[in-house]
């Protein structure tokens, strides 16, 4: 993902630079900080960002870096994993960023 998003920006947005971006990311498995997770339903609670007034659910495509970024270790961080295209899905209020 890193360095096709930086490829993407180096192209100042060149079409096919881009649509290689949203494709591997409709199809890669991202970790997502929870705040709470129901083991016995597919429900969960992410953790939302508050940032300069705007909202943020944090997304990270290993998940080594989410814990180098919680500096924790997978069992003191509530996660889910979800595919980019239902992560898409999921986010359904148009106030919160990915």
């Amino acid at each position: 993902m890193d360095r096709l998003i930086q490829s993407a920006y180096a192209s100042k947005g060149d079409q096919q630079d881009s649509n290689r971006v949203y494709t591997v990311f409709f199809r890669t498995n991202f970790f997502i900080p929870a705040l709470s997770r129901n083991n016995d339903e597919d429900e969960f609670s992410p953790l939302i960002i508050k940032e300069q007034g705007k909202y943020f659910i944090a997304i990270f495509d290993s998940l080594l870096r989410l814990q180098l970024w919680s500096q924790a270790d997978e069992e003191k961080v509530p996660y889910i994993e979800l595919s980019g295209e239902d992560i898409i899905r999921g986010v359904v209020d148009e106030q919160v960023y990915i």
